[in-house]
């Protein structure tokens, strides 16, 4: 059951990916808000620790949040974005890659470069697609930007 008090299959139309976002904070915001608006894509959820945070983007995104990884996962979700504070990486990657979720994590990766291994050994043993995200690295604007600054 999902925070908002239906099912998986009440809130997802065969054939719909359904995915969740970990972190309510600007880059977890964004990748909720484009996800939203996507067609084909169910926005399950979103994740955050924080009440205000969880407020402000069900609010802006008109969906679900929850507290914890662990109740996201349990909505039943196909891939998450993982947006949460670096050295979570790790044990958030961990965590849905052990219940079969495909993975786009924030770069970076992890917090060492043996976390990272880590990650990249699960999803491979898995069988899990795993992602690193470096989208403002690909931003028109950004390059706009970084242009006018030369």
């Amino acid at each position: 059951m999902t925070a908002s008090g239906s099912t998986p299959s009440d809130t997802a139309a065969e054939g719909q990916l359904r995915i969740g976002v970990i972190g309510a904070g600007v880059m977890g915001s964004n990748h909720a808000r484009v996800l939203a608006g996507l067609p084909g894509v169910v926005l399950v959820g979103v994740v955050d620790p924080a009440p205000a945070n969880r407020k402000r983007v069900a609010e802006m995104v008109n969906c679900p949040t929850f507290a914890t990884v662990n109740e996201l996962l349990d909505a039943g979700i196909d891939a998450v974005t993982i947006a949460a504070p670096t050295h979570l990486h790790r044990d958030v990657s961990l965590a849905c890659i052990a219940r079969k979720v495909h993975v786009l994590v924030e770069k970076p990766i992890a917090s060492t470069g043996e976390e990272g291994h880590e990650i990249i050994n699960a999803a491979r043993e898995a069988g899990i697609t795993l992602m690193v995200g470096h989208v403002e690295r690909f931003n028109p604007a950004v390059a706009a930007i970084k242009e006018a600054i030369k």
